[in-house]
């Protein structure tokens, strides 16, 4: 019995031409069915597009397609495991791990966990990571050379072999109604190197090659640099290569007694077959004597799966090469990482699932630029560099904007704040230096050039001993809080003879010479009356 688990109510379903197919490593699990409109039929007023059902084993699907006839709807629900497709690990890891550590990684945060029965290899792995969910469980299967199966409440179990040793037989005329066998040579290699450590390696050649049907058929050099004796080199090349045919039979069962995984045994005088083999997938009905099987070490290719491999095959290459990640949702693609090439300009663009971060890279005959975006805090910088010159810039979201403009004669870095307009600058040439801040238009700079150095503020302050070797010149007051102590002679308008006044107000005025104190015109004054004249002295 079926179970509607519609978000108002769960009701059973009464169904019929009931299908269930299963393929091992879950390359398919959906069921199907038609369900006829009448009123004791509870849960079919509950269907709709993504409501779930349950089955009799406790496995949960979700509907994706119904086709409504007068009288009935036709069914068609996968199983909620492929929503992890929908799910991007947007980091990937470097480094040596076992499965449980892996698959820990990979099932953070998904809602499901893990059953890991007999895999207990150390991996090297690296970028793993940065791609859907069911895709990386593929990759963890190859990588560590194991299966996996779906269980009831979002569980999966990986195991070197899924699958039970049953003393099952399946044998034309006793549990079989027809049977058909495939043999296919697609993919069978006969030769193969191996590269170890330190320049070992070794080439296996399959008896096969000797074979004139087959002859000389190259695999992909392998390579392991941790491999450092020939023994194991031959073994990796060897566990490498595949060089037997696929063999896949598939039965019309009277009854269905296994799981898929399971190794069974086939027997059929006509055909010339009695082996051990494996369910790999099965299509149950509710009138077991329609129900099949399919038998074998591989599931059966048709012309339309090797085109689907060899398809796959350029787009995980061109993946990997170009680092696009993809997340798919039923029929929508949201690209996360998108390459463009064009006959005058590469751009590469990288977001998050957000769409908050946002990074980019642009390359043209003349001028690459870079380009890295916070939207939800508002920053943003960007490089850009051509044959002359490379400019930097940074954003935020307080108006402030810093620059570097690097060019073969000049480099100038400018802040600036457009809400308080102010801003500084520094211009760098091979004889020039100026430093300028700017607020509000009260402007301070300090220029260096050969033999000058010029500053200009409303202010200069100089805190601590300052030496001056060289004439002070300039048409200003210089006024001192304290002391001013004058080692040898102090002129007064330019000369020694000519000046208007000394004033002192308060305080004592002491003369301590070995020369004389000379006045000439003019008279001297205490507490503001004449007290001696130049006549006087006469």
């Amino acid at each position: 019995m079926i179970l509607v688990k519609h978000p108002d109510s769960i009701e059973p379903i009464l169904e019929s031409n009931y299908e269930k197919i299963e393929q091992r490593n879950a390359e398919s699990l959906q069921i199907s069915f038609d369900s006829y409109k009448f009123e004791q039929n509870f849960g079919d007023f509950l269907l709709s597009p993504n409501v779930t059902l349950e089955d009799e084993d406790g496995h949960e699907y979700k509907i994706k397609q119904i086709t409504n006839y007068p009288n009935f709807s036709r069914i068609t629900a996968t199983h909620i495991f492929y929503e992890l497709g929908g799910i991007i690990k947007n980091r990937s890891i470097t480094t040596r791990s076992d499965l449980n550590g892996v698959a820990s990684f990979l099932f953070a945060n998904t809602g499901w966990s893990f059953i890991n029965i007999d895999v207990n290899d150390i991996v090297s792995l690296t970028d793993f990571g940065n791609n859907n969910v069911v895709s990386l469980i593929s990759q963890i299967t190859s990588l560590y050379n194991c299966e996996f199966k779906i269980n009831p409440n979002r569980t999966i179990t990986f195991a070197r072999n899924i699958g039970r040793k049953l003393d099952k037989q399946y044998r034309l005329g006793l549990n079989i109604s027809e049977i058909s066998r495939t043999i296919d040579v697609t993919n069978v290699k006969t030769v193969i190197t191996a590269n170890g450590a330190n320049g070992l390696t070794y080439t296996y050649v399959s008896p096969l090659a000797s074979n004139p049907l087959f002859g000389r058929l190259e695999a992909p050099t392998v390579k392991d640099d941790r491999i450092t004796n020939i023994d194991d080199l031959r073994q990796l090349a060897i566990n490498s290569i595949k060089e037997s045919p696929e063999v896949n039979i598939e039965c019309s069962v009277i009854d269905i007694d296994g799981e898929v995984g399971d190794f069974v045994y086939v027997i059929h005088e006509g055909l010339n077959v009695d082996i051990e083999t494996r369910i790999l997938s099965k299509v149950s009905r509710r009138d077991y004597g329609s129900s099949t099987i399919e038998l074998g070490n591989t599931p059966k290719r048709t012309i339309e799966d090797v085109l689907i491999d060899q398809r796959q095959t350029f787009v995980e290459n061109t993946e990997r090469t170009n680092n696009v990640i993809e997340q798919l949702d039923n029929e929508t693609k949201e690209e996360l990482a998108r390459l463009d090439v064009s006959d005058n300009e590469i751009k590469l663009s990288v977001r998050n699932s957000e769409d908050t971060l946002r990074s980019e890279i642009s390359i043209t005959a003349t001028q690459i630029r870079s380009e890295v975006t916070d939207l939800e805090n508002n920053l943003n910088s960007t490089i850009t560099q051509t044959a002359s010159n490379i400019q930097l810039q940074v954003n935020d979201s307080n108006n402030r904007i810093a620059t570097l403009d690097v060019r073969a004669d000049r480099i100038q870095s400018n802040v600036v704040n457009l809400e308080n307009q102010t801003n500084s600058s520094i211009t760098q040439l091979s004889n020039n230096i100026n430093l300028k801040v700017d607020v509000g238009g009260t402007i301070s700079d300090i220029n260096l050039s050969p033999g000058n150095a010029t500053i200009n503020a409303d202010r200069i302050d100089l805190n601590g001993a300052v030496f001056v070797n060289g004439s002070i010149t300039g048409n200003t007051d210089i006024v001192v809080a304290n002391n001013a102590a004058v080692g040898n002679a102090l002129y007064f308008g330019g000369t020694r003879s000519s000046f208007d006044f000394i004033e002192i107000s308060g305080g004592d005025m002491t003369f301590n010479s070995f020369g004389d104190f000379m006045f000439s015109g003019g008279d001297l004054y205490i507490n503001g009356r004449r007290a001696l004249t130049v006549d006087d002295l006469l």
